[in-house]
């Protein structure tokens, strides 16, 4: 079996003779191992079924082979709450976590059903978490899937305040320097508040420098940052680092624990997608009619044989028959789902493809496409 975290992704680009799509919608309650194997045991017995349907024996073995490896994997397959897209061909098993929870689904066919995949990938999938307080920082890479801590193995990192200042540390003296003449002297409150405030700014500056060079611009990643409120504004106004996200969550950071983070953390991907969801309807709302396509199958279906869709939306739920042929003509009367044909062409194209929901999609649109000429 074999993980996937990014989407599109090769693996699923092939093409296939038959490959077995299954989705498993997985709440809080179904992380124990046996609640959320029985999901999946439920949704194997039901891909199995399908798989009975075929004529080609060797086939049929083959699949059914590969659906007796899920059982194996049971406990790795339930860790993570949200839900699980399972990708069977005949000579192997590709997984998803999803952060989206979708519904359970069982199909059979030539390609993937990737529905599920462009909800949980179609806008930000992928960032930093820079989880900071006054005295120290981790940094975890996110995606749909979750979070996952990133361990730092560079003695050189300003990994706490200590290692980032030493000797320079002014707040943190005990309340008093020797002179030059001997002389003891005291530093009033307001004097100490004011030199912990000059160390959490330059700690701040060291941290901003270090994630900006070893992790944002390698990786081009947007970059949130998990900060109370004051130290959130003081990182943003030092920092120089061009991933840096507009949004951030205003929690403190200091002791917190990665299942606090990961829940923080999705709940703000959620106001992301919202956004981003309303930024894309307002833009299919300004294109202009001549680089715009509402509802017109043949049109669409030219558009992406031409490779001129740049960006594909489609309310959620939606679904039309029509196979479309290699020049773009599309037979209404085939048993094949038009809209799983025109995502597939549309991404081999380097198209986007989002998914949009009842209520952000326009009455007027079920699918729409933007071209690029």
């Amino acid at each position: 079996m074999k993980k996937l975290n990014h989407f599109p992704s090769p693996e699923l680009e092939q093409d296939f003779s038959v490959i077995l799509s299954l989705t498993v919608p997985l709440d809080a309650e179904d992380l124990s191992p046996d609640k959320g194997t029985l999901k999946i045991k439920n949704a194997v017995e039901d891909a199995r079924k399908k798989v009975q349907e075929l004529d080609d024996s060797a086939v049929r073995q083959a699949l059914e082979g590969q659906l007796d490896r899920i059982y194996q994997h049971g406990r790795e397959l339930v860790t993570h709450r949200g839900g699980l897209a399972l990708y069977v061909t005949t000579d192997e098993v590709y997984y998803y976590h999803l952060g989206l929870k979708p519904a359970s689904t069982v199909v059979l066919g030539e390609y993937p059903y990737v529905h599920p995949l462009i909800e949980a990938f179609q806008f930000t999938s992928e960032f930093h978490v820079l989880v900071l307080n006054g005295e120290d920082f981790e940094i975890y890479l996110g995606n749909t899937s979750g979070i996952q801590k990133i361990e730092i193995e560079d003695e050189d990192a300003p990994t706490t305040l200590e290692k980032a200042l030493g000797d320079e540390i002014d707040g943190g003296s005990f309340g008093g320097t020797r002179g030059s003449s001997g002389t003891q002297t005291f530093h009033s409150h307001n004097d100490t508040s004011n030199e912990k405030e000059i160390d959490r700014r330059n700690y701040f500056r060291h941290v901003s420098r270090y994630v900006n060079d070893h992790f944002s611009k390698e990786e081009q990643l947007p970059l949130i940052v998990y900060a109370l409120t004051e130290n959130a504004a003081l990182f943003r106004e030092i920092s120089d680092n061009n991933h840096l996200s507009s949004y951030q969550i205003e929690k403190s950071g200091s002791g917190v624990s990665n299942q606090v983070i990961e829940t923080e953390v999705k709940k703000m991907l959620a106001a992301i997608r919202e956004d981003e969801q309303a930024a894309l309807v307002k833009r299919f709302r300004e294109t202009s009619p001549e680089f715009r396509i509402e509802n017109i199958k043949e049109d669409l279906a030219v558009s992406a044989i031409q490779g001129r869709i740049e960006e594909l939306a489609i309310k959620k739920g939606y679904q039309t028959k029509g196979q479309i042929s290699d020049t773009g003509q599309v037979d209404e009367s085939a048993d094949v789902d038009f809209v799983e044909e025109l995502i597939r062409k549309t991404i081999q194209a380097k198209g986007q493809v989002e998914i949009i929901s009842d209520e952000l999609m326009p009455e007027e649109f079920n699918i729409v496409a933007r071209l690029r000429y």
